[in-house]
C-alpha cells in the first residue's frame, strides 16, 4: 500500500487516500483498507498486537473485516513476552 504521504489535514478524504493517525503519526491509506491491511503495510505481526480504533479494542478475529475510515485514530500496541 504505497501511497502519497502529502497531507491536507486529519480526516482529509481525497479520491485515492484517507488520512488517519496511527500511534500519534499521521498516515495515509487507500479507501477500503482494513486493520489487517494496515498491519501488513507496517510489517506488524497481527498475532501479537492489540489494536484500538477510535477508542475501541478491535477483536483480533475482526482485523480482516474492520475497515478504517478517514479521520480514524488507531493505537497499535505490540505485546512483548519474556522470562
Amino acid at each position: 500500500m504505497n501511497v502519497d504521504m502529502t497531507n491536507d489535514g486529519p480526516g482529509t478524504h481525497r479520491e485515492d487516500v484517507l488520512t488517519i493517525t496511527v500511534n500519534g503519526q499521521v498516515r495515509e491509506i487507500p479507501p477500503g483498507a482494513t486493520v489487517a491491511d494496515l498491519l501488513q503495510q507496517l510489517s506488524i505481526e497481527g498475532r501479537y498486537v492489540v489494536v484500538q480504533l477510535n477508542g475501541q479494542i478491535v477483536p483480533r478475529a475482526e482485523f480482516a473485516q474492520q475497515v478504517i475510515t478517514g479521520g480514524s485514530t488507531l493505537e497499535i500496541i505490540t505485546l512483548v513476552g519474556g522470562g
